[in-house]
């Protein structure tokens, strides 16, 4: 054990202890003093309280209280649906808005967290019908100032690659303000996180009725049981100090498909993702070093992501991953009409290591395969990890299954062997399925 890891043990072991030992009554702290109405008027629209969020947007030190709030009408072919009201100690509570007047023209308003020049500020993302896209940075007087942008009608594609490289820097805090572990909506995990936790559990425990929220209520459950327990506490309180230790780059994620932006990864054609993705929603999130660095990267899981092609491709999950702070990119498996295919992260115990890998399977044809394939990092030379086929990896068809492990061929108990030190992290349901699928054409062939 290293002397980092030795001290981070004893400090995550001290303070797990001091919350274990004192649980503060739950109390309203100043930040809990602004209540902000069930509905607000704005113009001739109403809007309805969705979240409330505590952030320092204007670097004063503060957190500003912020109120977000959904317009669902439309009226007179123009639309509110982002309504944001934020109340400043300092100040007046004020109202920022966007409108949409048709459907070439989008606004999308955001929290929003430039680690390029280190603000943070309430802006809006415009994108247009030809490609366009702007982030603009939108003062309390209502004026707009152009941070970064990309025309899609004059703009080469270096000035595309550079307003990518830029906005791979920016983060939404509005999406991922109370993720897991995060009961104060700042878009951080702190021990001021574990300590509400802790109390939460304490006045439950106690037969009293604590003042969460619902989203604070699943934020408090960091492991996603159904229940908020000591557990969650210490969990979040670990992911704090290794967070505060360097060894974990980011922790939290949006609740959805990263950003809305046309040119991320997620929501683009491209030659290796010809169908763009239309939603997702965060199911899991996972802190693994999984590119050998030193420092495991943050890996979420999202379900529930279709996409529409010309043979109606779907995507039944989807993940992306945090390296270095910064979004790395995104990793999924479409269905067609002849191959299924499916992303999973798994850790392999024959050669110590951690990836994202493919499964995809072709079972009814006049040859039939199953291949498990990493897809990040790349630790194989090989098109495959393991392949289970009615052809040989030449692609030759015969009449005998063929079992190759690593660019080698190998027998069916050496198979059954391997698969057996391979642990399914994120869907440990799959593995017997595919055990099976592997057995059904070695069975067949």
């Amino acid at each position: 054990m290293t002397a980092k890891k030795r001290i981070l043990q004893l400090g995550l072991g001290v303070a797990t202890a001091a919350l274990l030992a004192v649980v503060p009554p739950c109390s309203a702290s100043a930040q809990d003093v602004v209540l902000f109405p069930e509905t607000i008027q704005v113009e001739r629209y109403t809007g309805t309280f969705q979240k409330e969020f505590h952030i320092d947007i204007d670097d004063d030190g503060e957190k500003e209280a912020i109120g977000y709030y959904y317009v669902g009408s439309k009226r007179d072919g123009y639309s509110i649906s982002d309504v944001y009201s934020v109340f400043d100690t300092n100040s007046e509570s004020y109202i920022l808005y966007r409108r949409i007047s048709n459907d070439h023209m989008n606004y999308k308003f955001h929290i929003i967290q430039d680690k390029n020049t280190g603000e943070t500020f309430l802006g809006y993302i415009y994108t247009d019908m030809f490609g366009s896209e702007m982030l603009y940075r939108f003062y309390s007087d209502n004026q707009s100032k152009l941070i970064s942008s990309y025309n899609a009608n004059t703009d080469g594609s270096d000035k595309l690659q550079a307003y990518k490289t830029y906005m791979n820097n920016v983060d939404f805090l509005d999406e991922m303000a109370y993720g897991h572990g995060d009961v104060d909506g700042d878009a951080d995990v702190t021990v001021s996180d574990a300590v509400a936790i802790l109390s939460y559990y304490a006045a439950t425990a106690a037969g009293q009725s604590p003042s969460f929220t619902e989203l604070q209520k699943q934020a408090a459950d960091f492991n996603q049981d159904g229940i908020v327990t000591v557990e969650d506490a210490v969990k979040t309180l670990s992911l704090y100090a290794e967070h505060a230790a360097g060894i974990i780059d980011t922790v939290l994620l949006p609740a959805n498909i990263r950003r809305d932006s046309s040119f991320g990864n997620t929501n683009v054609a491209t030659d290796s993702n010809p169908f763009p993705l239309k939603k997702g929603t965060l199911k899991s999130t996972f802190y693994l070093d999984i590119d050998n660095d030193g420092k495991k990267e943050t890996i979420g899981q999202y379900n529930h992501i279709n996409t529409v092609g010309h043979n109606q491709v779907a995507m039944d999950r989807m993940f992306q991953v945090y390296d270095n702070g910064v979004f790395h990119d995104s990793y999924g498996a479409t269905i067609d009409n002849m191959n299924f295919w499916k992303t999973m992260l798994v850790y392999d115990h024959n050669i110590d290591k951690a990836y994202l890998i493919n499964y995809w399977t072709r079972p009814a044809a006049r040859y039939a395969y199953a291949v498990l394939a990493d897809i990040y990092p790349s630790y194989n030379q090989s098109n495959w990890n393991i392949c289970v086929s009615s052809d040989s990896p030449s692609g030759s068809h015969s009449n005998t299954a063929k079992i190759n492990i690593n660019g080698k061929e190998a027998t069916e108990q050496e198979l059954y062997d391997y698969m057996n030190q391979v642990e399914f992290i994120s869907d440990p349901e799959e593995k017997e399925d595919i055990l099976n699928q592997f057995k059904e054409i070695i069975t067949i062939y």
